[in-house]
């Protein structure tokens, strides 16, 4: 039986019946079976019995089963055996199935193990068909839309022999439901299960965990779920979990509850927070616990609702080596398809390849960690509150190569941080014309080793960018090997062109090379090429 399909084995369980007809049949004739009126006989009840089974049951069952609908009235000892003989990953709605089942005298199928009830279900079956199905690794989908089914998975939480102990993989399916109140959020018990690996809870719902909760738990997604954080134990008890999907609960406390999990999960490996919103309780200084021993390998931060969170967050997982983000929200409504959109999302910070140094690139061969960048800092950075830049002031810091922005952001940077670019290579500047006036420190930069300036002035106007260059180079490791003056009339450049001042850091300088502003649509496409087809550091 094992080498055949669902149908086949279904279709085998009721011709067991037709078999027994035939029989009664056969023994019926007796010795009369040798003559040939007995032989005729035979052979006429016989195909009528068949023909009778195939048209009242095998033809519409054929049909119903291959549609995953098995709604085909049947007896209730016939329906038992056939789906004891359906593999465990079939699929099937109860009250199509059960409906005769009023008071599950007989006929109970012990051996199922995946069970799906819908919003239109009556809560009865789900009492009485769950308790009485016997099979370890037991997979149950609660589909709908109110809370009917969570009263009932609590009250077999505190029972020993209850269903959770045998329980492979639940979901539990609230779509449709935003409750603004925190005390419009059901709460659901999650006791000891040894058998779960695999949970799935889509809110608003309130996770609570006993201390004796589930052990083998691998994967999990919870959307709008809020996790209770109890007195009578100190950390997340699914120690084994590997990999994790959690969009928070509007109402929930989210600071101190992805302090919760991560104290807990102590072998996640990869984890995804998509949706933080405006509406979590912000907190401007909060107080992390110390992760740089976590086993985290890869952080993903989804959602467009990040205003003020994503920074303190961002802080929290600086030990993470591969932090991706994306900057698309997605529809809560469709978890199982979101990590197929994330490719189609628009910006991208990926830290292990800018600490590596590899260039990524995007469809139009342009390094993201150049072009995204560029484009996160021009339209965010001046207009985010104080705590989000922590985000890019950490990232940028520590792990950007090359980076192009106008000046008065650059000097924004500068007077919000303490550290410098540890591995800032190349430094692109806009709109130099803005330096005039301005108080603020230049960052350090010790890896810097090449600058490009855009020269923006009016007609007969001059600017000294000497000073300027010379605060970055006095803070090299190395000299640097190149400037490179991108200006409108070159003359506006002055005594720049000539002969070096005795300014301190400008015995540093290797090359300065000027020209024209042509050149700034090849800074834009990465510094590749130069405007007449040659590599500008040819020229050097």
């Amino acid at each position: 039986m094992g080498d055949r399909t669902a149908l086949e084995s279904a279709l085998f369980a009721v011709l067991d019946p037709v078999e027994k007809d035939i029989q009664r049949i056969y023994d019926a004739l007796g010795s009369q079976l040798d003559s040939t009126r007995s032989r005729y006989m035979l052979l006429c009840d016989t195909r009528a019995c068949v023909e009778r089974w195939v048209n009242r049951v095998l033809l519409p069952m054929s049909r119903n089963i291959n549609q995953g609908c098995y709604t085909t009235r049947l007896p209730d000892e016939v329906w038992s055996d056939i789906f004891a003989r359906l593999p465990p990953t079939e699929r099937f709605s109860i009250p199509h199935v059960c409906s005769r089942w009023s008071a599950m005298a007989r006929g109970m199928p012990s051996t199922w193990t995946t069970l799906e009830f819908l919003p239109r279900d009556n809560p009865f079956l789900v009492e009485t068909l769950v308790p009485r199905s016997f099979p370890h690794g037991l997979s149950l989908t609660f589909n709908f839309s109110d809370g009917r089914y969570l009263p009932l998975l609590n009250q077999w939480a505190p029972v020993i022999d209850s269903p959770w102990v045998r329980m492979r993989r639940l979901y539990v399916l609230r779509r449709g439901c935003s409750p603004t109140a925190a005390d419009a959020v059901p709460e659901l018990i999650i006791p000891k299960a040894p058998m779960l690996e695999d949970l799935c809870i889509e809110g608003p719902v309130i996770l609570a965990v006993d201390k004796d909760s589930a052990t083998a738990l691998k994967r999990a997604r919870l959307t709008q779920v809020a996790v209770a954080c109890h007195p009578s134990f100190s950390a997340w008890p699914f120690s084994n979990i590997e990999s994790l999907i959690w969009r928070p609960c509007p109402t929930s406390s989210f600071y101190e509850e992805i302090q919760f999990l991560m104290r807990g999960c102590v072998a996640l490996r990869s984890l995804i927070l998509y949706g933080l919103g405006t509406r979590q309780s912000p907190v401007q200084d909060p107080s992390w616990d110390d992760m740089s021993s976590h086993p985290l390998q890869q952080l993903t931060l989804m959602g467009s609702e990040h205003f003020f969170s994503l920074g303190a967050v961002y802080d929290f997982f600086a030990f993470v080596p591969h932090i991706i983000w994306y900057d698309d929200d997605f529809d809560p409504e469709v978890p199982p398809g979101f990590i197929d959109q994330v490719g189609r999302a628009r910006k991208i910070l990926v830290r292990s390849s800018l600490r590596a140094g590899i260039e990524v690139r995007n469809s139009g061969d342009h390094k993201l960690y150049d072009l995204q960048v560029l484009d996160l800092l021009r339209r965010e950075l001046l207009r985010i509150p104080e705590v989000d830049t922590v985000l890019y002031r950490s990232l940028i810091r520590n792990h950007l190569v090359d980076l192009e922005l106008p000046l008065e952001v650059w000097y924004g940077i500068g007077a919000l941080g303490r550290l410098p670019f540890l591995q800032l290579h190349r430094l692109v500047l806009h709109e130099i014309d803005a330096i005039m006036g301005t108080t603020c420190a230049s960052p350090t930069c010790p890896a810097l080793r090449e600058i490009v300036l855009h020269v923006r002035t009016d007609p007969g106007q001059s600017v000294d960018l000497i000073p300027f260059i010379a605060s970055l180079a006095t803070g090299c490791v190395f000299p640097l090997e190149s400037v490179v003056l991108s200006v409108w009339d070159r003359t506006a450049l002055g005594a720049m062109l000539e002969e070096p001042r005795p300014t301190l850091g400008m015995e540093r300088w290797a090359n300065v090379v000027t020209v024209s502003d042509d050149y700034c649509q090849s800074v834009l496409d990465g510094g590749a090429s130069f405007y007449d087809g040659e590599m500008w550091q040819d020229t050097l």
